[in-house]
């Protein structure tokens, strides 16, 4: 027996929504951490601990920013499927419609 198969193109929409939401919000909190960063860095601080701390931040914001990246990608795919369920409904819409 097979379980029937819904898609709720309003429940991909704001997945879409949100997923764009998430993305902006890390990407603001990673501006911010690099600013704070950039400033504690800065001329106060210097010697082998202020490069190790630079080297590490500036690691960890590279990988940071492939997330957002990933996030992104994530969004556009999950447009892409709502259009590809979209278009699919209006082709079995219009072929029931032109049906003898």
């Amino acid at each position: 027996m097979s379980t029937p198969f819904r898609v709720e193109l309003d429940d991909l929409d704001d997945l879409i929504a949100r997923i764009n939401g998430l993305a902006g919000f890390i990407r603001d909190e990673l501006d911010e951490l690099d600013r704070r960063a950039a400033a504690l860095i800065g001329p106060g601080w210097e010697g082998p601990a202020a490069h190790a701390y630079a080297d590490s931040h500036n690691q960890w914001s590279y990988a940071a920013s492939a997330f957002v990246e990933h996030v992104h990608r994530m969004e556009a795919l999950t447009r892409k499927a709502h259009d590809g369920y979209l278009s699919a409904t209006d082709m079995n819409t219009h072929m029931l419609r032109t049906q003898p």
